[in-house]
């Protein structure tokens, strides 16, 4: 699964975190200087049983079928990565979101998985990912 290793040259420093915070469901809250916004919500929570992903977002979750811990972002620009690394065992990309690969090294670099288009569905994939673009 996935192309052979590979580096992904970053033209911009990664964003900064601006705010986090936990909410009361315990979804952690990551906001960046870029705008961008990362939710975690842990397994068995509400928002990570909810199986949509908004148009403009990428959503992965921990578990096949869209079970398990779900991370969403609307991190749209370049490169991204996640606070901390996850097995990517189901994803889906917002109607108006691509996404070019998920990375097993932070900053796009490493193996990369395939890309999908706006408005994809994977149920049962398996990717280590610690970034993606």
């Amino acid at each position: 699964m996935g192309a052979p290793a590979q580096a992904h040259e970053v033209d911009s420093p990664q964003p900064r975190v601006v705010a986090e915070r936990v909410e009361s469901s315990g979804t952690k809250v990551t906001t960046f200087s870029d705008g961008g916004v990362v939710r975690d919500a842990p397994a068995g929570s509400v928002e990570a049983m909810d199986t949509s992903c908004s148009s403009n977002s990428l959503c992965l979750w921990g578990g096949t079928n869209y079970t398990g811990r779900k991370v969403s972002t609307n991190v749209s620009l370049g490169c991204w990565t996640l606070i901390g690394p996850m097995n990517t065992r189901s994803l889906k990309t917002g109607s108006n979101r691509s996404l070019l690969g998920l990375y097993s090294g932070r900053q796009c670099t490493g193996s990369v998985s395939p890309s999908y288009g706006p408005g994809s569905s994977a149920p049962s994939v398996y990717y280590a990912t610690a970034s993606a673009l």
